[in-house]
């Protein structure tokens, strides 16, 4: 039987609601905050360890959770060093390098992040896995030296250069844009540390003033496509006694995470973190305030889980339990001791019973997206704004 809550209920929940997302934007913005403090520090120990004077003006800029806003203490670094003028790099080597072993020091950097093959599976368990550069394994590597595996200047650049690379990714999109390619990576850039004159502002005024072509507009859409697809959810397992494990960054984070980053790039209106994209948003008209709302709930929920289980742990480590728990078993116990940190049933309901009719209907409004017309990549552009604010409307909050 469908349970209806009252006008006056409905009205409690959405005043809890609002309070408990301004309260994860806060927590958020405080959080980022300070890693940027934190990396900026880093970076000028690092320049004053080398005891000479960088060979010309440059900034360290953030990409990834930190750029994004969504960072936490357990986050990866990921940044890259734009320089002023072309020079030799090897003083940039040995400033990466040098940031390196200072963030290592820190001892939370599992050896697996280091991908050295002979040390692989030694001692991982007994390091604490939290801050730590990106990692130099070849599916990481967002890093000023690259993954390790070759020498790579992708992330030591010059303004010229960094252009002239989105320029071509962005004029000829690939394979790999279905997954994200350079001009997703630095649709979000925050720069924690500067030497002389920075060329950073200037930078991202010559990124907003590029043109998007059709096939670049195609890509993007068949990206957002393909990232929704990923992802898998299944709420109603949530009452289950027996409970059952998910991954609270890979999961759940990742979906609103990836789907604001995707959005932000299709609709051309990225802010200075995420929940500044979803307002960004709703300004133009391309989300409804009800949508917006949605959307800023969804990350709040998912701020909040990653962090909390994190924080549990101790750890960058994402499983988590979602059961029905009684008030004795609520208290955390080490996973050493078989029990994993259990997120609150309503919390992890709540926000699943918005993730899937979101994929749905992303999924639903970009089919057959080849060889469409320039008419077309609008109309399906427009399209997905009208599905996504209509599907608010669906009565799928009736069961409780």
């Amino acid at each position: 039987m469908a349970l209806r809550f009252p006008v006056n209920l409905n009205t409690q929940i959405s005043y809890v609601q609002n309070k408990f997302v301004n309260l994860m934007e806060e927590v958020s913005d405080k959080c980022n905050s300070r890693m940027i403090d934190f990396c900026r520090a880093i970076t000028g120990k690092s320049v004053q360890f080398l005891h000479a004077d960088p060979p010309c003006n440059f900034s360290v800029l953030a990409m990834g959770s930190l750029a994004r806003g969504e960072s936490t203490p357990f986050s990866d670094f990921e940044y890259l060093f734009l320089l002023g003028e072309k020079t030799n790099n090897d003083y940039f080597h040995k400033l990466a390098i040098t940031s390196y072993f200072i963030i290592g020091n820190l001892c939370e950097t599992k050896l697996s992040y280091m991908s050295i093959d002979e040390l692989n599976g030694w001692f991982d368990d007994c390091t604490k896995n939290g801050f730590k550069i990106d990692g130099l394994q070849i599916s990481a590597g967002n890093i000023p030296t690259g993954n390790g595996r070759e020498k790579s200047d992708t992330f030591i650049v010059t303004f010229d250069d960094l252009k002239a690379q989105y320029a071509h990714v962005l004029n000829n999109p690939g394979k790999e844009s279905v997954r994200g390619d350079l001009t997703a990576m630095l649709t979000y850039l925050k720069e924690v540390y500067v030497y002389g004159k920075s060329p950073f502002n200037s930078f991202l005024r010559t990124l907003a003033a590029f043109p998007i072509s059709e096939n670049r507009r195609v890509a993007n859409l068949a990206m957002l496509k393909n990232d929704v697809s990923k992802f898998s959810f299944n709420y109603q397992e949530s009452k289950s006694r027996s409970g059952y494990t998910v991954n609270a960054k890979k999961q759940l984070f990742r979906f609103i995470s990836i789907l604001l980053l995707d959005l932000a790039i299709v609709y051309r209106c990225p802010g200075m973190t995420c929940w500044e994209t979803i307002s960004n948003m709703c300004q133009q008209r391309y989300i409804s305030q009800s949508l917006s709302s949605t959307m800023k709930f969804i990350l709040a929920c998912a701020c909040f889980i990653r962090s909390a289980a994190y924080l549990a742990y101790d750890s960058h480590y994402d499983t988590i339990s979602v059961a029905q728990k009684t008030a004795e078993s609520l208290q955390f116990q080490p996973e050493s001791q078989g029990q994993r940190w259990s997120v609150p049933p309503g919390v992890y309901v709540r926000m699943c019973q918005h993730l899937l009719p979101m994929q749905i209907c992303v999924q639903n409004s970009l089919n057959n997206l080849e060889a469409l017309s320039s008419q077309d990549i609008t109309d399906s552009i427009s399209s997905l704004s009208n599905k996504l604010n209509a599907y608010l409307s669906s009565d799928r909050y009736a069961d409780a």
